[in-house]
Parts: C-alpha cells; sequence; structure tokens
C-alpha cells in the first residue's frame, strides 16, 4: 500500500486494466510528467510489465487485478479496492484508461470526490458488438464521459463519433493523439534506417518473399478472419507469398478452431505472438494489413508509417485518421474479403506504388507524430484541472 505522504507536486493515478496497456501507451510519457512536476502513481492488474514499468519510468505502481471481460462480482471487488486506494493516496487528478478500468477509475474517483478525473477514449468496443452486449457497452461508456470533468480521444474521427452518439458533451472533449503517437519515435525513427534484407534474415525470411504482416490482437472483431481469406485466395497465384501475424490471441474472442488449424497448417503463415520490440517484424515487411472493425486511433499503421510500409486499413473511425488514402495506403471497406483480395493483390503486382506509397508513409510519420507537443498540451490541460 502506497502510504499518504509530502509530494512535490499534483497527485496523478493512470489506471488501466492491464500492465501492457501502460507499457506500450505510456513508454517514457511517465517518467516526463514526472520530472515535470507530477507526482505520477500508474494502476493496473499485476505482472512483471507494472514491475518493469516501474525500474523503467521511475514512478510509484500499484496493483489491483481487473477483469478485462464482464465479470460482475470481480468488478465491484476490484471498485472497492480502487476506492480504498483512491482515499489512501489522495489523488488531485485520476486518468482512466481502457473501458473497464476507465469506468472503475471513473467511478471510485467520483466517490471520493476526487478534484479532477480524466478518462481517455480508446475507441468504442460496442461499435463491433451487437443486441444487449452493444447497448450495455454503449452505457459503460457514456457513464464513464458523464463523470469525468475531461474527455480525450485520440483523433478527430472517434471524437465526432462520441458527439454523434451522444456519448460525450462537446464541451468536455478534446482531441489528444499522446498515446498511440507516444514512443514512434523512440521506438521507431530513431532506429532508422533499418535493414529490410537484415530484418529478414534475422525472421529466416527469403530476400525475395512477398511479406504481408499484421499486428495486433489475434482476435475476430480485429479482421483476421477476413485477412487469412484474402491470404489463402491469393496464395495460388503467389507463390512467393508469406503472411505474418504479429500478436497473441485472447480468451473469449478468439477465432474459430477450423481457422486455428489451418493456420497451425500453413507453413507460410508465422504466427509469433505477443512481442514487445515489433520494429524487426515490421521492417521485413511489403505491406501491412489493419482489417479491424473498430478502433480507436491504431499505432501498428503509424509505426509501420515511420518505417516506409504502405497500409492496406478498413474505412472505419480511427483508421482514417492514421492512414492518407493513395498517399500512404490503401482502404476497404470493413468485413470485405474480396476488397480486401482486389487491394493485396494491387500492391503485390505494382512495386512501384509499394514504394511510393512507404515514402509517402515515412515522411508523414515524420511529420505528424509531434509526440513532445502532444506531452506539453496533455500537462497544459493537467495543469488546468488541478
Amino acid at each position: 500500500m502506497i502510504e499518504s505522504e509530502s509530494r512535490a507536486g499534483p497527485v496523478i493515478v493512470i489506471q488501466a486494466t492491464v500492465p501492457i496497456t501502460l507499457c506500450v501507451f505510456f513508454a517514457h510519457q511517465l517518467r516526463w510528467l514526472r520530472e515535470n512536476g507530477f507526482t505520477v502513481i500508474a494502476v493496473s492488474s499485476p505482472g512483471e510489465e507494472l514491475n518493469r514499468l516501474a525500474d523503467l519510468e521511475g514512478i510509484r505502481v500499484y496493483a489491483i487485478p481487473t477483469a478485462r471481460g464482464i465479470s460482475p462480482l470481480r468488478d465491484a471487488v476490484s471498485l472497492v479496492r480502487t476506492i480504498r486506494f483512491y482515499r489512501v493516496c489522495g489523488p488531485t487528478i485520476v486518468h482512466g484508461f481502457t473501458p473497464k478500468a476507465g469506468l472503475i477509475a471513473m467511478i471510485a474517483a467520483w466517490v471520493v470526490r476526487c478534484p479532477a478525473r480524466v478518462y481517455t477514449i480508446f475507441g468504442f468496443v460496442h461499435s463491433a458488438k451487437n443486441g444487449f452486449l452493444r447497448v450495455l457497452m454503449k452505457l459503460t461508456e457514456t457513464l464513464s464521459c458523464r463523470l469525468a470533468h475531461r474527455v480525450f480521444c485520440e483523433c478527430q474521427s472517434i471524437g465526432n463519433l462520441a458527439l454523434q452518439e451522444g456519448i460525450c458533451p462537446a464541451a468536455k472533449l478534446r482531441v489528444l493523439p499522446a498515446w498511440s503517437f507516444n514512443g514512434v519515435p523512440s521506438r521507431v525513427l530513431s532506429r532508422l534506417p533499418y535493414d529490410k534484407a537484415a530484418a529478414r534474415a534475422a525472421l529466416r525470411i527469403e530476400p525475395d518473399a512477398l511479406l504481408v504482416g499484421y499486428l495486433g490482437r489475434i482476435v475476430r472483431d480485429k479482421g483476421i478472419r477476413e485477412l487469412l481469406d484474402a491470404f489463402w485466395k491469393l496464395a495460388p497465384r503467389w507463390p512467393r507469398l508469406q503472411l505474418f501475424l504479429v500478436g497473441d490471441p485472447e480468451a473469449g474472442d478468439s477465432l474459430p478452431s477450423a481457422y486455428s488449424n489451418a493456420v497451425a497448417a500453413d507453413p507460410r503463415v508465422h504466427v509469433t505472438g505477443f512481442q514487445l520490440d515489433v520494429v524487426p517484424y515490421l521492417a521485413a515487411l511489403d505491406m501491412l494489413v489493419h482489417p479491424s472493425y473498430r478502433e480507436g486511433l491504431p499505432s501498428a499503421p503509424i509505426e509501420a508509417a515511420a518505417l516506409g510500409i504502405p497500409v492496406i486499413a478498413t474505412r472505419i473511425p480511427g483508421s482514417v485518421d492514421a492512414v492518407v488514402e493513395g498517399v500512404t495506403g490503401l482502404f476497404v471497406p470493413p468485413q470485405d474479403t474480396g476488397a480486401l483480395a482486389a487491394a493485396m493483390e494491387r500492391l503485390l503486382q505494382d512495386g512501384c506504388l509499394r514504394a511510393r506509397l512507404g515514402r509517402n508513409a515515412k515522411s508523414w510519420a515524420e511529420r505528424e507524430c509531434d509526440v513532445p507537443g502532444a506531452w506539453q498540451k496533455l500537462a497544459r490541460e493537467y495543469h488546468d484541472l488541478a
């Protein structure tokens, strides 16, 4: 337990469901906030990543087990533990991330009358659901926004959707890409130029292979079934074609067994599992495919762009802010295998188009990923609230 103590500046509690969210989206940012006058405490479910975050960022951390799926009893226990923790640490600002942890953080902060409550929308889970589950998830998102004093979203298209669906009042909403852009300069741009041939050699991929990649969770609403169907549709005509799936499956949203078995039996499909350092995998690609059904501001297309890799993405809120159509990549409708296969084949056939899109993408990433500017704006928002 963190004891009450005298502190140099406003106390910010940043809470997410799992520690990897903090590691990926807050790299270097938490240390920067601490060095700029804030006392930062990161909260998530326990895990080695949480301890590593404390060492890397030089901040306090606190573990509160939180279920990712819907679990009323476990969620109630997490809420009670969060309320108790907030009463001890006395935060000036509570900032909640991800739907589950964000809702728990906003309710707990409201109960203890925290002076400033902040919530970040990382896309809308309900947009890929149907029936009661869709209604419930939209309701919880709306409640988080209602309890917050300020709501951040990472891109304009998600902000527009929040307003259109009545999820968040306009007066609370701010657009600030301080998290998906976060780390791109240090993880990617600082390591350029990255040698494609060396990346392929390290992964034991032939130099002349045509390599398509996906980076993210291996779950249905990321469009993995459509990606696999498109790949298998093209593979007979493109004998040098291979597919890399960089990420982990998730319990409760896994692929049908027929797909899992087919992937395991196909030597052209490589499943790497979660990778903390994705640069070697992205650098080896000819294109990245991001066929998600719903997004916030997706980081994978931005990281690919920084490496000069063209992207094929679905035309959905969030993704439309990460890809510039015809300039850095191509768009296809969501859940449309035929359109996805056609776009992939277009880039496979036209090496000049791939190269042009890749050059444009790298220039776009260098220009748009203004991480220091986003951090400064976030700090101003915190100071304003505090």
